[in-house]
């Protein structure tokens, strides 16, 4: 199993954010939302340091679906990983972000 440093989870959430818009919701709209982003001053470098103003991003443009998109990227995170992916009622990525930094620091 896979024990990446601080900066290679920060990556692994940029590009499971890749994987989950570009699958859910099609390459105009992820281009679309990065360009959004990027008005907020976060550059797709920058997710895995701003999870949460991400999170907010996420609850501004797609509302009620923002947990479900949230939780898609929580789980291909997870794989990326090679980590078994458990669902929590409540959780957004932020808690799921802290869980797997637990886990990591429990195996080092």
């Amino acid at each position: 199993m896979p024990s990446p440093r601080r900066e290679g989870v920060q990556e692994y959430i940029a590009t499971s954010m890749d994987d989950v818009l570009d699958a859910l919701l099609g390459a105009s709209v992820a281009e679309a939302f990065y360009a959004y982003l990027l008005d907020l001053g976060v550059s797709r470098n920058d997710l895995g340091r701003k999870v949460e103003l991400l999170c907010s991003a996420l609850d501004s443009t797609f509302e009620d679906g923002s947990v479900a998109v949230q939780r898609a990227i929580a789980r291909r995170l997870f794989a990326k990983l090679g980590l078994e992916f458990v669902p929590v009622d409540g959780a957004g990525l932020p808690e799921y972000v802290e869980k797997l930094e637990k886990l990591r620091m429990e195996k080092e």
